[in-house]
Order: C-alpha cells, then structure tokens, then sequence
C-alpha cells in the first residue's frame, strides 16, 4: 500500500503535472483573494455592490483587480474603481 500523502513522484512527466496543478492552485487562490478584497473594500467605502459591478469582479484577471484596488483611494463612486 502507497502512502500518497509521502510519495515522490519519479517520472518527469507527473512532476510536471503536479507542478502545473499547485500553480494553477496558487493562481485561483490569488484571484479569489484579489476578488474578496477588492468587493470588501468597494462595499465599505460606498455600500454593498450591485449585481453587474458583482459579476464585472467576478469577471476580471488578476491585474486588473490589482489596478481597480489601488484606484479605491481616488474614486469618488464604485463605477470609476471597477
């Protein structure tokens, strides 16, 4: 019986692979975090988001989020952040 948990993959090919999945884990993991934080702070400065502001961070890529997050200091609404 293999104990997964502790076993070391040997072939180049499953190293990879696992390799590819932790990155795209890191990567969502990113996104996620980038997502809440940009909708906690839009919600605290102007109030809870509507639908389409919602769906339109839900929507976006990672630098995209980080540019709508350092535009919450300057906005004057939640339209001009997202």
């Amino acid at each position: 019986m293999i104990n997964i948990k502790n076993y070391e993959w040997q072939s180049d090919w499953a190293k990879s692979h696992i390799a590819e999945g932790v990155k795209q884990g890191i990567e969502q993991g990113q996104l996620r975090h980038a997502r809440s934080t940009l909708t906690r702070l839009i919600s605290k400065r102007f109030g809870e988001l509507s639908e389409d502001q919602q769906a339109r961070i839900d929507a976006a890529d990672l630098p995209s989020l980080e540019a709508a997050t350092d535009r919450i200091f300057t906005a004057e609404a939640p339209d001009d952040v997202i």
